[in-house]
């Protein structure tokens, strides 16, 4: 009787739709994120748990130990009185993007627009403006796309990145501190992101 009653049970589950926690876990990560916490000793580790919470709660964010799209450096320290209780927590919060293998495309549409325009704007004895050689500028997009060359820049920029934000934050409340880091990070990087998509 017990057997018939699993099949059941086992049918229905396999059957039923997932709840709405298991679909969220199952979409795909969108950013890649590494944290790095350092400074204050006393604080790092609740305060790492804390932001952790805050990532965890963003359904496209991984964070991540290698091959990170952004990262995040922060440096905390505790203000304290002379009986070493603590006032505030203050945070210093560095943001930064990896260099994406389309920037390298965006030098390149940079560049044939420069060369087009130059081949266009150079004169031939006559005076006469020669017409820009767009067959050329294919077979050097190519290149620049494909090339052995291509390869080597995009192996020594896999670690580069770029500034983009700086800021130091307060709080009373450790929790509080991450939560709002987290909500400035998501609002100010990712979400303009999330509508490029």
């Amino acid at each position: 009787m017990k057997s018939p009653l699993r099949a059941m049970l086992l049918f229905v589950l396999v059957l039923s739709p997932l709840p709405g926690w298991a679909l969220d876990s199952a979409k795909p990560k969108i950013f890649k994120v590494h944290v790095n916490i350092r400074g204050d000793q006393e604080i790092g580790a609740d305060f790492a748990k804390h932001l952790q919470d805050e990532f965890r709660a963003l359904t496209d964010v991984e964070l991540v130990k290698e091959k990170p799209g952004w990262k995040v450096d922060m440096i905390t320290a505790a203000i304290r009185n002379d009986k070493k209780e603590t006032l505030t927590y203050v945070v210093s919060v560095l943001t930064a993007q990896q260099f994406p293998p389309e920037y390298w495309n965006g030098v390149y549409g940079t560049v044939a627009e420069s060369v087009l325009r130059r081949q266009h704007e150079q004169k031939d004895n006559g005076g006469k403006l020669f017409p820009p050689d767009k067959k050329g500028l294919e077979t050097l997009k190519a290149a620049w796309t494909t090339s052995p060359a291509r390869t080597v820049l995009d192996l020594a920029t896999d670690d580069l990145m770029r500034q983009q934000g700086y800021y130091l934050k307060g709080e009373k409340d450790l929790r509080v501190l991450a939560k709002d880091i987290v909500a400035t990070f998501d609002k100010t990087h990712l979400e303009p992101q999330r509508k490029k998509q």
